[in-house]
C-alpha cells in the first residue's frame, strides 16, 4: 500500500508546470523554431496569385478569368482549380507574362520576382500569393486520423490534432 502512494505522488506535477491553453501570454507568443526548413514552391504545388493595383481595371489581364476572390467558399476542390499549379519543371503559366519560374523560391522571393515582372505594366502593384494545397497529416489514436489542408505555412501540433479531432 506505502508502494503504491509513493507511485502516486512521484507522477504528480505542480499546477505551474502544466501548459495552461487559456494563459493569453503563452497562446498569442509565436516562438521561432530553430533550424526550421524554408518552405519553398515545388512541381505540382497549387498557388493562389492575386494581382492588385491602384487602378483596378488595368489588373484584369494578369488576373485568371475564374479568379472570383472568396466566391469558392470553403470547398477545397474548388478553391484548388481557381489556382495556379505549378508544373514539373517548376513554371507557372501567368495571364498576360507568359511562363515564370517559381521552383525552388520561397513565397516572399515569388512575390518580389511578379512584382518586378508587373512594374513595366502597373502603378503600384500588390501580389498576394498563398500555397492551396498545403497540408498536414495526423495519424495514430485520434478520432479522424488524415490528411488536412491547411491555408498557412506553419501549424502547431496542438492545432493539427484539433483538426483530427483530439
Amino acid at each position: 500500500m506505502l508502494t503504491l502512494l509513493c507511485l502516486a505522488l512521484a507522477n504528480c506535477v505542480s499546477y505551474e508546470s502544466l501548459v495552461n491553453y487559456g494563459d493569453k501570454t503563452s497562446a498569442s507568443t509565436v516562438i521561432p523554431i530553430e533550424n526550421a526548413p524554408k518552405i519553398v514552391i515545388q512541381p505540382y504545388d497549387v498557388l493562389s496569385v492575386q494581382v492588385h493595383a491602384a487602378d483596378e481595371e488595368a489588373a484584369e489581364p494578369f488576373k485568371l478569368a475564374s479568379d472570383g476572390e472568396g466566391s469558392a467558399g470553403y470547398n477545397i476542390e474548388l478553391i484548388q482549380l481557381n489556382g495556379f499549379l505549378v508544373d514539373e519543371e517548376g513554371f507557372i503559366d501567368f495571364p498576360t507574362l507568359g511562363k515564370i519560374e517559381l521552383k525552388d523560391l520561397t513565397i516572399e522571393e515569388a512575390k518580389d520576382l511578379l512584382l518586378c515582372k508587373l512594374k513595366p505594366h502597373l502603378n503600384d502593384p500588390v501580389v498576394n500569393i498563398r500555397h492551396l494545397n498545403f497540408k498536414v497529416t495526423v495519424s495514430g489514436e485520434v478520432l479522424r486520423p488524415g490528411t488536412f489542408t491547411i491555408f498557412d505555412n506553419r501549424i502547431s501540433l496542438p492545432e493539427a490534432l484539433s483538426l483530427a479531432g483530439d
